[in-house]
């Protein structure tokens, strides 16, 4: 990949000029790589943390904006972020209306800052998705990673990870092997990358209890619940199908769908042609600051998706009491333990969903019996948990330059 360099003045700052010899793989004229800052001891570990800001909904925001909070709240690292999609200047946001456009300018205004990050920091935590978007973030930090000879740390969060591996193996392992440490959120990711020939080390997705209180709730249990984005990886045309059968059975059932998404305009008519437009409730997106008061007003929370990781989705329906019927895509099945923490269905199935549903609709023990095991196993989802293992991986990356995790062409499986 060539960073168009062209597009830069001559007497650009040098780290534009940085940005474009790390991505060639070439030294800069009369640059010296910054020495590592000293060591790092148990209160100056200091760390550069890259992803989605709050200005964005979705679950890399929300754990980037949780982790930050209690790593200052903790007092084991000083964080520096620096957020993925750059604020522009006033004068040029009317570029962010163009595809191809705003990309290229966000990125002339990301990479500096990033590299002015790194410099300072003895380690940098990158949150990545797949295809572009994994080229572009991971991509850019493994890069300078190389030139500035920083140990950088991939946290992969995409269910699509099988079939990004398969479509881009090269470019993969050219950004694995600049990375020191790959980590994803599931024993799902962490076995689909090993398939692959990369080792990586789990640290699961927080949920805040406080923000999602469990909540006793009496029955029937007929509010249900979908937050899913309005995009076909997520099927939620298959949720409004089920809700035709429960609705059918119980007609005193409501689905509240929160949301946006490029299906908003076919689930809107896929819900009148089913005569569900009394019963079924469209919100649109919803800032995450008050998605928890949705949460709250259910009972039975439905994951119809057809590509999954680890939803945080799901997690905050099972911190809040509800019932989750989930598909077992990707990783959920670990959330649920199999079944014993909620329900999985198969994916594309409208009578699979409808039945765990018309099952625990009118039956009290069996709705406490669930959540209850939903609510022992978040333990491990707690954020002081979570953010104890993002140090002890923050130090073990900052105090040794070990194996990168793509050493051998595919990588060294641990």
């Amino acid at each position: 990949m060539q960073w168009p360099c062209s597009l830069l003045a001559a007497d650009c700052d040098v780290d534009f000029r940085l940005a474009c010899e790390a991505y060639r793989g070439m030294p800069v004229a009369g640059h010296t790589p910054t020495p590592a800052p000293v060591a790092p001891s148990e209160s100056a570990l200091l760390v550069t943390l890259v992803a989605p800001s709050d200005r964005l909904i979705g679950g890399h925001a929300v754990q980037a904006r949780t982790l930050r909070r209690e790593l200052a709240g903790h007092g084991g690292a000083d964080v520096h972020f620096v957020e993925t999609d750059t604020q522009l200047p006033r004068g040029l946001r009317a570029l962010l209306r163009v595809r191809f456009l705003r990309t290229a300018v966000r990125m002339l205004w990301f990479v500096p800052r990033l590299i002015r990050a790194m410099r300072r920091s003895h380690v940098t935590h990158v949150f990545s998705a797949a295809y572009w978007a994994f080229v572009l973030v991971a991509g850019t930090a493994t890069a300078l990673g190389r030139l500035l000879r920083r140990p950088v740390i991939i946290n992969y969060h995409s269910g699509e990870a099988d079939d990004h591996l398969r479509r881009s193996p090269r470019t993969i392992r050219w950004i694995l092997t600049g990375a020191r440490e790959l980590v994803v959120p599931s024993r799902y990711l962490r076995d689909v990358f090993r398939n692959y020939g990369y080792r990586s080390i789990v640290v699961p997705n927080a949920v805040d209890g406080e923000r999602f209180p469990y909540r006793v709730r009496r029955g029937p249990f007929l509010r249900f619940l979908c937050t899913r984005n309005l995009e076909p990886c997520y099927d939620i045309a298959t949720a409004v199908k089920a809700f035709r059968i429960v609705a059918d059975a119980e007609p005193r059932a409501v689905l509240t769908i929160v949301g946006s998404g490029s299906q908003a305009g076919e689930l809107h008519h896929l819900v009148h042609d089913l005569d569900l437009k009394d019963q079924v409730r469209f919100v649109g997106a919803v800032p995450h600051d008050a998605i928890a008061s949705f949460y709250a007003d259910g009972d039975i929370y439905l994951n119809p998706a057809i590509v999954d990781n680890q939803p945080l989705s799901v997690l905050e329906a099972m911190a809040s009491g509800l019932v989750v019927i989930s598909t077992a895509a990707g990783g959920v099945g670990d959330l649920l333990s199999d079944g014993a923490a909620g329900y999985l269905v198969p994916c594309g199935s409208p009578d699979s969903i409808a039945a765990a549903a018309t099952r625990v609709m009118h039956d009290g023990a069996l709705f406490t019996r669930l959540t209850e095991a939903a609510r022992s196993t978040l333990r491990a989802h707690e954020p002081r948990t979570v953010v104890d293992q993002w140090l002890g991986c923050y130090r073990r990356t900052a105090s040794s330059m070990g194996s990168p995790v793509s050493g051998d062409g595919h990588g060294a499986v641990a």
